[in-house]
């Protein structure tokens, strides 16, 4: 056996030389593991993620207040933000339901879900790209699919309703 400081996924020491692993038996994978696509350098690994302690939920950001009296520079990105804002979906919501919200900025890929889809608490309902790393976001609650709100391709900020579930 070689004893080597740098590990590569498919078990292979730097030196080229197979190094054997120690015999720790891996717990059984849960329904809420996810698949991760890792690049170093021209390598490509597929990597499995299990959560520990159940399945991922995001919460929303706090809204940001609206304030008045703004500067100069402050007037630039005032106007930029209202302009967004007046370009995103309309969202009507009744009482009971449950809205799907970006926990980050980032593109719409594509739903997982369309309106009308019955779903159950942990399902995937939108897969949203951020920093060049694709997040799936669950649903927290059991229910029907009302409404899906962008497009693929749209681009959300934090907090911004994907989808709403009742």
């Amino acid at each position: 056996n070689v004893i080597c400081d740098r590990w590569f996924p498919d078990g292979k020491a730097k030196s080229g030389k197979l190094v054997e692993k120690a015999g720790t038996e891996a717990p059984a994978k849960s329904k809420n593991l996810r698949t991760f696509n890792v690049y170093v350098g021209d390598d490509y690994y597929q990597v499995e993620v299990d959560p520990v302690g159940g399945a991922v939920a995001f919460s929303s950001a706090p809204a940001f207040a609206q304030t008045t009296g703004v500067s100069a520079p402050d007037a630039r990105l005032a106007g930029q933000m209202a302009k967004a804002a007046e370009s995103k979906p309309e969202v009507a919501m009744a009482e009971g339901d449950t809205p799907v919200t970006a926990p980050i900025p980032g593109t719409i890929i594509r739903y997982l879900v369309k309106e009308g889809d019955d779903i159950q608490s942990g399902t995937g309902i939108v897969i949203l790209e951020a920093m060049k790393m694709e997040n799936v976001i669950e649903s927290t609650v059991n229910g029907k699919v009302k409404s899906v709100k962008y497009n693929d391709g749209a681009k959300v900020s934090t907090g911004d309703i994907l989808a709403v579930i009742g």
